[in-house]
C-alpha cells in the first residue's frame, strides 16, 4: 500500500508541520485566524510556511502539493476563480491519502474507489494504480490487481513497491489457478 510519502526523516517536525500549512498552535489554514480580515495574511503566512519546509526539503511531495491547494483556496477566498486542478493536484493527492485510508482500515472496495478517482485527476499516479492492484489483489480479483499494478509499474519504472507487489500477484495468482494437490 502507498500513498504520498511521508516527510523525510531530515526534515524537523516544526518545519514538516509548516509544510501542511499548520503554524506552531497547530491550526491550520482553516484555524481561527483563517476567518475575519486576515484572511489573505494567514494565507501569506502559510504559503511561507510551506514554502520554508518546500526549500527544507526539495522533494517534500506533500509540502508542493498543500501549497498548490493554499493557493487554490486563497484565490477562492479573494473571490477569484481558482484554477483547474492539474495532474498531481491537492485534490487527486487527497483522494490518493483517502485510498490508503481506506486500505489500512480493510476498507478494500472504497479504496479502489477513492484510487480511482485519484487516477482520474491524475493518470500519470503510480502510487493511485499501485493501490487499486494492492486491494484488488486482497479481494483476489487477480487480473484487475495485475493489470492497475502493471500500470504503476509502466508509469514509474523506479517504484519499487509496484514491482514487488506485481512479481507478488503473479505469483499467487499461479498458486490460486493451479489444481488443488492431495
Amino acid at each position: 500500500m502507498c500513498a504520498v510519502p511521508a516527510a523525510p526523516a531530515r526534515i524537523p517536525r516544526e518545519s514538516r508541520a509548516r509544510g501542511w500549512g499548520l503554524d506552531g498552535g497547530g491550526k491550520g489554514v482553516h484555524g481561527e485566524g483563517a476567518r475575519g480580515d486576515g484572511v489573505q495574511d494567514t494565507y501569506a503566512q502559510a504559503v511561507q510556511a510551506v514554502q520554508d519546509a518546500i526549500r527544507l526539503g526539495p522533494d517534500f511531495q506533500l509540502a508542493k502539493n498543500n501549497l498548490a491547494w493554499i493557493l487554490q483556496e486563497k484565490a477562492k477566498a479573494a473571490g477569484q476563480p481558482a484554477p483547474a486542478p492539474k495532474p498531481g493536484s491537492a485534490e487527486a493527492v487527497a483522494f490518493l491519502n483517502q485510498s490508503l485510508e481506506h486500505a489500512q482500515a480493510k476498507r478494500f472496495r472504497e479504496c479502489i474507489d477513492t484510487a480511482t478517482q485519484a487516477t482520474k485527476l491524475n493518470p500519470g499516479s503510480a502510487r493511485a494504480f499501485n493501490n487499486i492492484g494492492i486491494c484488488a489483489a486482497i479481494l483476489n480479483l487477480w487480473n484487475e490487481a495485475i493489470k492497475n499494478t502493471e500500470e504503476a509499474h509502466r508509469l514509474d519504472p523506479t517504484l519499487q513497491l509496484a514491482r514487488n507487489d506485481l512479481a507478488w500477484m503473479q505469483a499467487e495468482k499461479r498458486k490460486a489457478q493451479a489444481p488443488a494437490s492431495k
